[in-house]
């Protein structure tokens, strides 16, 4: 296969301008064999996701607000912003890393390789056709959600990964030129 064949990673980008279909149960089992080859020294597997469903959006927003209001009051117009955040997409991926005490395998490590993890299911979705925007912001950090989506003490939210189908194209950035981030050995 060649480069020009092969161009999804260098090409993928996030879209937040996604609405359905959004990936069947048999895309979700690709991009979660996709996710489950990042590079895991130890095999350890920090990582897993919960799969929020179009049918399950509102659910997800309750518990945006509810996690939102245990940390003090919210006014009307962010409580309705909390309420509609999901239904950005079509489905909500959520990622979350588990780490774990290892003698050689560090918890920083562990949590690049969640992060990888993710980068490669939006790297697959968008082979197979989907886009994606992965979010963190004040809910990734937020107990109270963690609590009410059951994470154990030694997990965290690494991200909301939003996902479905672009209704619109979001431009890309413009082409850059990589000299400045690497250089030959020895030079």
């Amino acid at each position: 296969m060649s480069i020009k064949q092969a161009n999804f990673a260098a090409e993928r980008i996030s879209n937040p301008f996604l609405q359905s279909p959004a990936p069947s149960h048999t895309d979700i089992e690709y991009l979660m064999q996709a996710a489950i080859r990042a590079p895991d020294h130890g095999n350890l597997t920090p990582f897993r996701f919960i799969v929020v469903s179009q049918h399950q959006l509102d659910q997800l927003g309750q518990m945006f607000l509810v996690s939102s209001q245990a940390q003090g009051d919210i006014p009307e117009i962010q409580a309705d912003k909390l309420l509609k955040m999901p239904h950005r997409a079509p489905m909500v991926i959520i990622s979350i890393a588990t780490l774990v005490e290892h003698p050689k395998v560090p918890k920083n490590e562990q949590l690049i390789t969640a992060g990888l993890a993710v980068h490669q299911l939006c790297s697959a979705a968008k082979e197979i056709g989907f886009d994606s925007m992965w979010r963190t912001g004040n809910l990734a950090t937020n107990k109270k959600l963690c609590s009410l989506l059951n994470l154990a003490q030694n997990e965290e939210i690494t991200g909301f990964i939003y996902i479905g189908t672009a209704y619109k194209t979001k431009p890309n950035p413009t082409k850059q030129t990589v000299s400045h981030i690497f250089k030959h050995f020895g030079e």
